[in-house]
């Protein structure tokens, strides 16, 4: 960056000097003026810059112009002065290379490689005997031709240097010479490849013999070193094919420091795991890292209840809502996160935070069509008086998702926010079957080889890799404690003896509870965020899971009426009882045209049943906050400005709606007011 600065000042210096104009004369214009209208643009400096000469012995480089060089000096210096957008331009390879490329750290984009030059090498060089460094080509494309015989996106072969570079896109190759060699970074190798991040899939179609690495096709010498791929590996016809992760054949090779974390590495549908898919010579392969694809597919229907409770977590944390006028989030708790002023200038993403756990149901009951708070919210002393509350917190936010399939879990919220074993979580991986949350102050103690400790860091790794989309984990109980859901199954990442590297796995989570203020934004989620396992261990978070996601199946949704009477009481007595959480009951009334002249929503509170071990004040033995039962008499308020007509005949029908979505139709009655009720 240093040279170009250097570069950039001289030639401005050149410019100023090659006018010949005298200086102006000083103006009475004050010092403010006259600076605004000397400020120099550095871009128009760049686009003034001839690419076609040298300057001091280097072409400077800022368009498509001065790329055309490198095919036209290839024995020269090239330096780039900004990144280059190609726009779908398509580049023939640079022959014969010897030169050097100094990227400075930009790049160039959006290019295709659709031939080989004339010995069959196909890539931005064909043959490289230079040096090509700090540059990141993106989103290339390189499709090959029969005539292919060695390609990569940097080189089809390359006898020097290609170090600290990065790049993205894809290599296709549905036809290739016969013995072609394929890497996303160079066909054949024969010096060094180093310090590259690559994000290029590779997709081998073509029939006949071929080798292809996730790096290098073929490395005769040399080294390849510090590679990251992250690209997948996929070659459809297994005939004569030799694949390697990093490189496909390697000779005389030093492999060192190499990971391969694409999501595939396939060869005719079958997975294959080789770093090297040949080793000759003095080759030698350490300290390198594999991605674990060798998980099998979930059953349709357990992947089907996964991939639900996922979309419904996803669903409340990015819900669109506004305010029309300022309202004020109270909550019982001393938790900062649960209060707070609402904005009408700002727009929220997802359920706002607290303790009322509300489903994305009954949110949506609270917002117009528009998505604005409804009117009557206003009027209400704050939030946390609503009547159907619309707000959850990191676990019943959790609790929410698992419920559209689960009626076997529920959460305890006593200590500090976390699933309970024993209301039905379910530990991922062999830790613990029952854990007594009072007894420790931090679940961090709880891992490692010491005294009173559960399971090492190695042991919980492994609880971690058999997670699955869905799942979700909790730690630090003492400090408040969390939960995250994970949105896709995790990123496992291992050693060349099999053990978790914890800084390269991960799992991408969504949660409730992680303020963000974006200004004229604002969400209390984080959806999408990557967790390294290295992380998870820091915090000492443990995996657990439900029944249902396990094994696929939920019972069938139900529910009923129970303790029905006659006549105009019956609008208010007896019970609504399901098998799933309970969200809301509606009442619809209809006169005798037909006409609709009552239709509310209840909602039940959340319950609270107690073990009695504490002599039956059950303040901190809760066994059950799940509510599958409405008391009719939630009705009763709602009812009481509904004026009813002597003689009039009602139709009423109760619909309960539970967490699963499904509603029921769990009674319908007739009355006739001011006289016996007739029961249909």
């Amino acid at each position: 960056m240093k040279k170009m600065f250097a570069l950039l000042l001289a030639l401005i210096l050149v410019f100023s000097c090659a006018c010949g104009e005298e200086p102006a004369v000083e103006s009475s214009e004050s010092a403010a003026e006259e600076e605004s209208k000397s400020a120099i643009d550095p871009n128009a400096i760049i686009d003034a810059i001839d690419e076609t000469t040298p300057l001091a012995g280097t072409y400077s480089v800022h368009s498509k112009v001065g790329i055309k060089q490198m095919s036209l000096h290839p024995d020269a210096k090239f330096t780039l002065l900004r990144d280059i957008d190609l726009e779908g331009a398509e580049l023939k390879p640079i022959e014969n290379f010897t030169g050097t490329i100094d990227g400075a750290n930009y790049s160039i984009s959006n290019f295709t490689i659709s031939a080989p030059d004339a010995n069959g090498n196909q890539g931005f060089i064909g043959l490289n005997r230079g040096s090509v460094k700090n540059i990141s080509f993106k989103n290339v494309t390189v499709t090959t031709t029969e005539a292919t015989k060695n390609v990569g996106v940097f080189a089809g072969v390359n006898e020097g240097t290609l170090a600290r570079n990065s790049q993205s896109g894809t290599i296709t190759a549905d036809t290739l010479a016969v013995g072609a060699a394929c890497g996303t970074i160079a066909g054949i190798n024969k010096k060094e490849v180093s310090n590259t991040i690559s994000d290029v899939d590779i997709v081998v179609n073509s029939a006949g013999a071929a080798t292809v690495g996730g790096a290098v096709g073929i490395s005769e010498g040399g080294s390849v070193s510090n590679i990251e791929q992250n690209g997948l590996i996929r070659i459809a016809d297994a005939g004569q094919k030799t694949a390697g992760l990093i490189v496909g054949k390697a000779n005389n090779t030093e492999v060192k420091a190499c990971a391969f974390v694409g999501a595939e590495n396939t060869v005719g549908g079958t997975l294959f795991t080789d770093l090297a898919g040949e080793s000759t010579g003095s080759t030698t392969v350490t300290k390198c890292l594999t991605r674990d694809n060798g998980r099998e597919p979930l059953p349709e229907a357990q992947q089907k209840l996964r991939d639900r409770v996922v979309e419904q977590m996803y669903a409340m944390g990015t819900v669109e809502w506004h305010v029309k006028e300022k309202l004020y989030h109270d909550c019982t708790c001393s938790l900062t996160a649960c209060h707070g002023i609402f904005y009408p200038e700002v727009t929220y993403y997802g359920m706002p935070y607290g303790h009322k756990g509300s489903s994305l149901d009954r949110f949506h009951d609270m917002v117009d069509e528009n998505g604005y708070v409804i009117d009557w919210a206003y009027s209400q002393p704050s939030m946390d008086s609503f009547d159907c509350y619309m707000q959850n917190d990191c676990s019943s936010a959790l609790f929410q998702a698992w419920v559209t399939v689960s009626n076997t879990i529920d959460f305890h919220r006593v200590s500090g926010q976390t699933p309970m074993m024993k209301l039905g979580c379910i530990s991922v991986g062999d830790y613990t079957d029952e854990i007594n949350y009072q007894d420790r102050d931090l679940s961090t103690d709880w891992i490692g080889d010491g005294e009173g400790c559960l399971i090492t860091e190695d042991e919980l790794m492994e609880c971690y890799a058999q997670m699955r989309k869905g799942d979700a984990y909790w730690y630090k109980i003492a400090a408040g404690g969390h939960t995250r859901m994970a949105a896709e199954d995790p990123v496992v990442v291992r050693d060349q003896d099999g053990k978790i590297d914890a800084q390269h796995s991960y799992i991408i989570c969504d949660e409730q509870g992680a303020t963000q203020d974006l200004g004229d934004t604002y969400t209390s989620w984080k959806i999408n965020w990557k967790y390294t396992f290295a992380s998870l261990l820091t915090n000492g978070c443990f995996p657990v899971t439900c029944e249902e996601l396990l094994t696929g199946e939920m019972e069938t949704p139900e529910a009923h009426f129970e303790g029905a009477v006659d006549g105009k009481a019956g609008l208010y007595t007896g019970y609504v009882k399901a098998n799933y959480y309970l969200d809301e009951v509606n009442m619809t009334i209809k006169d005798s045209s037909g006409e609709v002249v009552f239709n509310k929503n209840a909602y039940p509170t959340l319950g609270r049943v107690h073990d009695g071990s504490d002599g039956g004040g059950g303040a901190d033995t809760v066994i059950r906050g799940y509510c599958d039962t409405l008391d009719m008499g939630m009705f009763a308020t709602l009812l009481q400005n509904f004026g009813m007509k002597v003689g009039e005949t009602y139709d009423v029908t109760l619909t309960a709606r539970l967490s699963t979505g499904d509603r029921i139709v769990v009674r319908e009655f007739s009355f006739t007011n001011g006289s016996k009720t007739a029961k249909k």
